[in-house]
């Protein structure tokens, strides 16, 4: 397994991990719903993205898992934000 950190060319997986983490979530988990996520464009996933500091766990080309926190625009960490799970049943 590896951990590596996405960057704003990994907006896709950063797309999937979140699509993923909101489908499964309780309403009000996250401050975006999956129908909001769902119909961002590609310079929205790219912009949510490059403001994150996301780092996901990979297998095999799988994500496994994924944990981000919000970063400030002074390139400080905010608050932080859930981990989640992907790949249910492992």
């Amino acid at each position: 397994m590896i951990v590596r950190r996405l960057t704003a060319d990994g907006w896709q997986t950063a797309r999937t991990v979140r699509l993923d983490a909101l489908a499964g979530s309780p309403a009000g988990t996250f401050s975006t719903t999956y129908e909001q996520a769902l119909a961002w464009s590609v310079d929205q996933w790219k912009r949510w993205t490059r403001t994150r500091a996301m780092f996901v766990a990979e297998e095999h080309d799988t994500v496994l898992g994924s944990a981000a926190v919000r970063v400030a625009g002074n390139g400080r960490k905010s608050c932080p934000r859930r981990a989640s799970r992907i790949g249910r049943g492992r």
